[in-house]
């Protein structure tokens, strides 16, 4: 679905202009599509509410220190299934030419798992290149088989 996606490129602003950033939020992405929420950090797993005067509250999707100085990308998560007690997360780091993401449960146990993407020009472009928006749902679908249903 292009629709989290972009609404996460749109929140981060110039932070997700480049070709690694895209592809973690991507990731993040697959991730909020299958039920997981987003929270501030696996110490203090609450997700991030606002509230507005009209009684409106809002979940952020995009806690702030996603993406340290290095290029390096960090999510949090909780899911609704399994209970404040357990947590995930996601890291995301770009070697060489692609971005390997990392996930894992806090369960004594868990399996790390990994699945990388080879980053090129036409993703770094993101709707605009050519085969961008195809190439973004593909990603997604291969982080949400290797990670996210697991």
């Amino acid at each position: 679905n292009c629709a989290m996606l972009e609404a996460l490129l749109g929140a981060a602003g110039p932070g997700a202009s480049s070709g690694p950033a895209r592809a973690a939020l991507a990731a993040h992405a697959a991730m909020l599509e299958h039920g997981f929420v987003a929270v501030q950090n696996e110490a203090s797993p609450t997700p991030l509410v606002t509230g507005g005067g009209d009684g409106a509250v809002a979940l952020c999707v995009l806690v702030p220190g996603w993406q340290d100085a290095s290029g390096n990308f960090a999510f949090s998560y909780i899911h609704p299934l399994r209970g404040a007690a357990e947590t995930f997360s996601l890291k995301a780091l770009q070697v060489g030419d692609s971005l390997a993401v990392h996930a894992a449960s806090s369960a004594a146990g868990s399996e790390l798992l990994t699945v990388t993407h080879r980053l090129d020009d036409a993703a770094a472009g993101g709707e605009a290149a050519a085969g961008g928006a195809a190439q973004w749902r593909d990603w997604q679908d291969k982080v949400a088989a290797s990670v996210a249903v697991r």
